[in-house]
C-alpha cells in the first residue's frame, strides 16, 4: 500500500442522479477574485478634494450688486453673461466653484434665483463672480 497502488486502477466515481459539472463552470470556481470590489473607487472619493467657500468682501460684493441692477433693469433681453458660483458636494463636505456662461432670462423673487434662457437657475448666494459677457 505504498503511493495508493491499491486505488490507483479504480475507475473514478461519479454520481448517478448528477450532471458532472462543465469545464468552464470548474474553472470560474476556482478563478481569482476581487475580494475588495469597490475600494478603489472608495480611495479616490476619499482623496478627492473639494473647496472651501470663500466669504463675500465688500467691494466684490458691491460689484455684484452694480451688475445685478443693471441686469434686472433689462430683465427680459437676455443678456449675456459670464458667472462662477459655489456647488455644494453632495458626497463630502465642502464643493468646487464652477464657470457657467449664458444669456439672463429674469430674477425669480420667490426663489431668489437668476434663471437663464436654457433653464439653470443660481441661487443669489451662491454667485462669486458675475460679469456682462461682452464677446457674444
Amino acid at each position: 500500500m505504498q503511493n495508493y497502488d491499491d486505488i490507483l486502477s479504480h475507475p473514478r466515481y461519479r454520481l448517478q442522479h448528477h450532471t458532472p459539472m462543465s469545464t468552464q463552470a470548474r474553472a470560474a470556481q476556482f478563478s481569482s477574485f476581487k475580494a475588495l470590489n469597490g475600494f478603489e473607487a472608495e480611495i479616490a472619493e476619499t482623496a478627492r478634494e473639494t473647496d472651501v467657500q470663500r466669504e463675500c468682501s465688500e467691494d466684490r460684493a458691491n460689484q455684484l450688486n452694480r451688475v445685478l441692477h443693471f441686469l434686472l433693469q433689462h430683465e427680459y433681453e437676455n443678456i449675456a453673461v459670464r458667472l462662477v458660483y459655489w456647488k455644494s458636494d453632495c458626497k463630502k463636505s465642502g464643493g468646487a466653484y464652477v464657470a457657467y456662461s449664458g444669456k439672463f432670462k429674469y430674477w425669480n423673487l420667490g426663489t431668489r434665483q437668476l434663471v437663464f434662457t436654457d433653464g439653470f437657475a443660481v441661487e443669489i448666494e451662491r454667485i462669486w463672480d458675475l460679469q456682462l459677457d461682452t464677446f457674444t
